[in-house]
């Protein structure tokens, strides 16, 4: 999920934080039935710069004393917000999950809307919700296809969020050769996107099931 920055209260880091905190990834699988990876993270896993130990985990204390930090104690005064998704089944699946974790979590409301695939893209281009879904599938395998979404300039930006910080650790990602240097400086990025900032909430990762008969040898699964 993402937020509009711009829109309050979601201009406030901790409000952000302390709803990413308030979500059991871990009952994804259960809901969709389809063996999907609860993650925390943005870069994906198969791909280089995977680090499982990043992101905002589910901590309900810690999402409710940053709340209370915020001005909304117990969801005292929290303002109706809205998600908005686009029309599908596991997406309706994960938004009514969400909207009862912060019920259950954080005490605070929040509306669904399901819009048509193309009235939701020219949503997100002209005025785009304070929470919306948000899904990416890898063009070329390489973290620089995933990180570079949330730079100052990336037209895939609708987060309506700049970060000077980020868009260099990004630049230089993308530059650098030594993988364990190059692992260390996602690492950084990553966890201003989805920890200090929570400017997205990452929450699974799709996967591919495959059946393979015992017989058949050579065979590797592409994470792409």
């Amino acid at each position: 999920y993402g937020f509009n920055v711009d829109q309050k209260p979601f201009d406030d880091p901790k409000v952000r934080r302390s709803l990413a905190h308030a979500i059991n990834r871990s009952s994804i699988p259960h809901i969709l039935k389809g063996g999907e990876l609860p993650v925390s993270s943005w870069i994906p896993r198969g791909m280089f710069g995977f680090n499982p130990d990043l992101g905002s985990k589910f901590d309900p204390e810690q999402a409710r004393h940053l709340l209370a930090e915020a001005g909304y104690p117990d969801g005292q005064g929290f303002p109706l917000a809205k998600v908005v998704y686009n029309t599908d089944q596991t997406n309706r699946l994960i938004a009514e999950f969400i909207q009862a974790q912060w019920k259950t979590h954080l005490n605070i409301k929040i509306e669904l809307e399901s819009q048509e695939w193309k009235v939701f893209l020219s949503r997100l281009k002209t005025d785009p919700p304070q929470i919306f879904r948000l899904g990416w599938g890898a063009d070329f395998p390489d973290p620089e296809n995933f990180m570079n979404l949330f730079v100052s300039t990336s037209g895939n930006n609708h987060l309506h969020w700049s970060n000077a910080r980020y868009d260099s650790l990004v630049a230089e990602g993308a530059k650098e050769r030594d993988p364990v240097k190059r692992k260390k400086i996602y690492d950084k990025a990553q966890k201003i996107l989805t920890e200090t900032e929570a400017v997205i909430v990452p929450l699974f990762v799709a996967v591919q099931n495959i059946m393979v008969k015992p017989h058949v040898k050579g065979f590797f699964p592409n994470a792409m």
